[in-house]
């Protein structure tokens, strides 16, 4: 394995260690934390509190907030990583790479500002992660082959899907945790195959007339 791989791979293991802290806070987690309705947000709160949404009273508390931000902004440096990594290789470069970017960037100001600090700012913070993750899988996906590449194109399309319906439906409060994670989760785990296992399409050469 090239230490570009090496590095690339390890960058999106960091992401899928991020679901493990996840896992470990929402045990913590009181009331018992909803995994269909409760984000990833509301395990970073700071403070045992209620926050209220135009839904709603809900109440808050999650010891293990500092772990769960601190996941966040290291996540968010992984995502900028592995655009930074393969600048230049396809799958993670141009368009994909400034997605990758984009989302690194909201992924970290999301940890910096936590929920209950500043609702307003941390719900505008956040949009770019959703649509800015699945898009950048989806074409990244593009330029690789086989089951890789195939699965990469249904996980950003699904992802995109679930991110986009979370964002222009108000209704979707009761599952807004089910459809984050089918926006980020997959994305992170199909990240890890792809950087150790990816294959690039093969070019084909130009006829010559």
């Amino acid at each position: 394995m090239s230490i570009r791989r090496a590095a690339l791979t390890g960058f999106a293991l960091v992401l899928v260690l991020g679901i493990l802290v996840e896992i470990i806070a929402a045990r913590l987690f009181s009331p018992p934390y909803d995994w269909i309705r409760n984000t990833i947000s509301d395990l970073g709160v700071t403070t045992c509190t209620t926050m209220h949404n135009y839904y709603g009273a809900v109440e808050l508390c999650s010891p293990a907030h500092a772990w769960v931000n601190a996941s966040m902004a290291v996540g968010g440096l992984a995502m900028i990583g592995l655009a930074t990594v393969r600048v230049r290789t396809a799958g993670f470069d141009r368009f994909a790479g400034l997605s990758w970017v984009v989302a690194g960037g909201s992924t970290l100001a999301m940890a910096l500002v936590p929920q209950d600090v500043s609702p307003e700012l941390h719900a505008f913070v956040s949009i770019p992660q959703l649509v800015a993750l699945p898009l950048a899988v989806f074409i990244g996906s593009l330029k690789y082959r086989g089951v890789i590449g195939g699965a990469g194109r249904v996980v950003g399309a699904v992802g995109l899907g679930a991110s986009l319906w979370m964002l222009l439906d108000m209704n979707t409060y009761t599952h807004a945790g089910l459809l984050e994670r089918l926006s980020l989760w997959p994305a992170f785990v199909w990240t890890v195959f792809v950087s150790a296992f990816g294959r690039l399409r093969e070019r084909r050469p130009l006829a010559v007339v």
